[in-house]
């Protein structure tokens, strides 16, 4: 019984550094949140500036890669897929192609007005 009782406080001494991993990332919701504000911001300014597109995109790249590279750190990444699962991976790359899509459909649908117009 003494055998068992020590490793079972092994197992949560190894979990304490982890549980305190995610408290300090954004939650999912908020990563949604984020990039649909990014997103929506971007789609905007595109449409009125076509020009700005790359400008837009390199900003929001540098802030999404800023949040990747959290997820692929080793330590990091690896106490944040144990705490949360694979689902927050996948709500982080499906938020970043949000982000990354929706500047490009302004552009798209401001190049489509601005051709029916000519």
């Amino acid at each position: 019984m003494q055998l068992a009782s020590s490793s079972a406080g092994l197992q949560v001494l190894y979990l304490l550094p982890v549980a305190e991993v995610l408290d300090k990332e954004p939650t999912v919701t908020a990563l949604w949140i984020v990039a649909l504000l990014m997103g929506v911001i971007g789609y905007f300014i595109v449409r009125w500036r076509r020009g700005l597109l790359f400008l837009i995109l390199a900003l929001e790249a540098f802030l999404i890669t800023a949040h990747l590279s959290e997820l692929h750190d080793p330590w990091v990444g690896s106490a944040i897929q144990l705490e949360a699962g694979e689902a927050y991976f996948a709500h982080s790359y499906a938020a970043a192609l949000v982000a990354l899509l929706l500047p490009i459909a302004g552009w798209a649908v401001s190049r489509r007005l601005h051709k029916q117009r000519e």
